[in-house]
């Protein structure tokens, strides 16, 4: 009986000794490949000036494993962080880092972007973010005021009114701003009587900004398309140098309102010819003309109302401006050689009361040569 006993007692010995050398093996697996542990996942940089240059946050993890760890890559999603990691093998139980670096220059709003780490834990990769949100450089003078008149600054010296309907007025503004340290009163001169401009508030104090305002009556002024002024901006009712600033506008007709009835019946312009080719002259050769026709192909009075071209060209404008339905005329383009040398291509615009093509370009082109 006793000797039964031993052998029981020796036979439970090596189960239960089989069974704790199992624990050991399987917990030795479970630790003894590198295993890393951030501290946090996520860094919020909160609200960051645009003009104080990058910032920084490094993250910092734990080998918690039981071989070294080795970080073979860290990813930015974009170019804008800039990662600097451990290099040499962290030992279990030690710590490394992954610092990363954000340049918020011209990247004002908010932003969320990811870092990605590669090494031979059992649990990589492993992803980091880093937000928060840039508040914006202010505008300086200079970017806002891009223009100069002695003292005072301007958005625009040009003064755009834009379209502007026969009969009617327009309205636009630009901002100035005083940039002395003393006051400036503002006027104009050589202002046409359709234009009405002035400053508000007149006088600007040092370092008030304001606006001048310019409205064209185009009920005022007897000429079509494009109309640029040059006006002379007085300070303090002094001439400065490089004191004009321009306003233009394009006077057009308004055919809105015409019914399909009214637009059947309206006038047609027609030219058998657009385009005047002279070949090629010689710079000391006479001047080349051409007559183009104009020709009513509608069913009431064409009107042609400006004929204007561009430089290194003339146009007379024709003897008869009113068309009956079916009848035409000739417009003389002449261009004078002198002084000029290679391709030439200049244009003729016609304005007319037609709905459908108003506004007509005709072409004179050749070669000059020395």
């Amino acid at each position: 009986m006793i000797i039964s006993n031993k052998k029981s007692m020796k036979k439970n010995y090596s189960v239960i000794s089989a069974i704790m050398l199992f624990v050991c093996i399987s917990l030795s697996a479970q630790t003894v490949d590198p295993n890393i542990d951030f501290h946090k996942l996520e860094h919020d940089f909160g609200t960051i000036e645009e003009t104080d240059g990058k910032v920084n946050y490094k993250f910092e993890f734990t080998n918690i494993g039981s071989k070294p760890v080795i970080v073979s890559n860290v990813h930015a999603s974009c170019g804008c962080t800039t990662p600097e990691w451990t290099k040499q093998p962290v030992l279990p139980g030690t710590s490394g880092f992954v610092e990363v670096s954000y340049n918020p220059a011209n990247r004002p709003g908010p932003f969320r972007k990811s870092i990605t780490i590669t090494s031979n834990a059992v649990n990589s990769p492993i992803t980091l973010y880093i937000k928060g949100n840039v508040k914006g450089e202010e505008k300086s003078i200079m970017r806002n005021y891009r223009y100069k008149i002695g003292d005072l600054r301007l958005t625009s010296n040009h003064i755009s009114l834009g379209n502007i309907a026969n009969g009617e007025t327009g309205s636009t503004t630009v901002d100035v701003m005083n940039s002395s340290n003393h006051n400036l009163a503002l006027s104009f001169k050589n202002v046409p009587d359709y234009i009405t401009i002035e400053a508000q508030p007149n006088t600007l104090k040092s370092q008030e900004s304001g606006q001048i305002k310019v409205t064209f009556n185009a009920a005022q002024i007897n000429d079509w398309d494009f109309i640029l002024n040059r006006i002379e901006l007085l300070l303090n009712n002094q001439q400065v140098p490089d004191n004009r600033i321009s306003v233009s506008a394009v006077v057009v007709e308004d055919f809105s309102d015409l019914s399909d009835q009214e637009l059947a019946e309206a006038p047609k312009v027609y030219y058998p010819e657009k385009t005047f080719d002279f070949g090629s002259i010689n710079a000391d050769d006479k001047p080349v003309s051409y007559n183009f026709i104009v020709k009513n192909n509608g069913k009431s009075d064409l009107i042609i109302r400006k004929v204007k071209a561009s430089c290194g060209c003339t146009a007379v404008k024709p003897e008869k401006n009113i068309l009956a339905p079916g009848e035409s005329t000739q417009l003389k383009a002449t261009f004078n050689p002198a002084g000029r040398s290679g391709s030439q291509r200049k244009s003729i615009t016609i304005i007319t009361n037609d709905p459908v093509n108003y506004k007509s370009i005709l072409w004179v082109k050749g070669n000059v040569e020395k």
